[in-house]
C-alpha cells in the first residue's frame, strides 16, 4: 500500500485492487490497466484535473469516510501534493500487475523520471543562459 499527503497535510493510503480500479473507470472514466500501454501515462501526467480525479477516486472509501467531498479533496491537491499523489498512484499501480508486467512497468516509470529531470535540467540551463538584462526599449521611436 501506497501514501502521499496532501497540501492541508491529510494522508491518503492508495492501493490498486479489482475494485478500486472497477471504481475509477466508473467515477473518473479511467481505465487504470491502460497504463501498460503508455498513452495514459502521458494523459495523466499532462492532466492535473484528470489526475486529480483518479487519485478522488481512488481514495473515495477514505474520503467518505472523512466527510471530504471530491471538491476539498481537489482544493487539497496542489503543489507537491500532485506530484506526491502521481507517484503513490504509479506505484500502487505497478504493484498490482504480476511479477513481469510490475517490472516492465517500473523500468517505464524509471525512464519517465530520467526524462523528467534530464528535461527539467535542460530548461534551467536555458533559463540561466538568458541574458538578465532587457534591450532597450523601442517602443516611442
Amino acid at each position: 500500500m501506497r501514501s502521499f499527503n496532501d497540501s492541508a497535510g491529510r494522508t491518503w493510503q492508495l492501493e490498486v485492487l479489482v475494485g478500486t480500479i472497477k471504481r475509477v473507470r466508473a467515477l473518473a472514466g479511467v481505465d487504470l490497466l491502460g497504463v501498460l500501454e503508455g498513452a495514459m501515462l502521458d494523459k495523466l501526467a499532462s492532466d492535473a484535473v484528470l489526475l486529480v480525479d483518479v487519485l478522488y477516486a481512488c481514495c473515495k472509501e477514505q474520503a467518505d469516510g472523512l466527510g471530504i467531498t471530491d471538491e476539498q479533496f481537489g482544493r487539497s491537491m496542489t503543489g507537491d501534493a500532485l506530484e506526491a499523489g502521481s507517484l503513490a498512484l504509479l506505484e500502487a499501480l505497478a504493484d498490482f500487475f504480476p511479477s513481469r508486467q510490475r517490472l516492465l512497468l517500473r523500468q517505464a516509470l524509471a525512464q519517465a523520471a530520467t526524462m523528467a529531470d534530464r528535461l527539467l535540467a535542460q530548461t534551467a540551463a536555458s533559463l540561466e543562459a538568458l541574458p538578465t538584462a532587457l534591450p532597450p526599449s523601442t517602443a516611442g521611436s
